[in-house]
């Protein structure tokens, strides 16, 4: 993507989501790996942390560009699957913005932002006041394979 390219956000579709797995792998695999393990950022992924359920809930959002995904994230009135493995701080308290991500290849362009404030806009009609928490990958990798399967 080089020069002007106009993003438009939109709610997610169920068919984009092969494309939004594979934008959240990417921007994991990449964009965390600074920060942790392979081991780690493969079992975050395939704990399946991509909260698909949230689309038809209208509560996903994708940035796009020229046909392609560049951008995704949205929030849940409920706490995340994975929430049971994190302090009941974090588990009592939702909404919750959940996995914003964008791709490695277009950070840096506001694109995590404009999809942030699509979260926070339901804040301006009362309706949401959402967390972000940050995620721990690593303490996925520590856990048994029984405790990784997706619920």
């Amino acid at each position: 993507m080089h020069g002007e390219t106009h993003i438009t956000i939109r709610h997610a579709q169920p068919d984009d989501v092969a494309a939004l797995r594979e934008l959240h792998a990417a921007s994991l695999r990449r964009l965390a790996a600074p920060h942790y393990g392979t081991d780690a950022i493969e079992a975050f992924i395939a704990h399946g942390t991509l909260p698909e359920e949230l689309i038809p809930q209208r509560r996903y959002f994708v940035a796009a560009a020229e046909g392609r995904l560049l951008g995704c994230g949205g929030w849940s009135a409920v706490p995340p699957r994975y929430a049971a493995l994190l302090p009941d701080g974090y588990r009592a308290t939702p909404p919750v913005v959940r996995a914003v991500n964008v791709h490695p290849d277009v950070t840096r362009r506001g694109i995590g932002r404009a999809l942030n404030a699509l979260d926070r806009a339901g804040d301006a009609r009362g309706r949401l006041r959402p967390r972000l928490p940050a995620r721990h990958p690593v303490r996925f990798a520590a856990l048994p394979p029984h405790r990784l399967a997706r619920g």
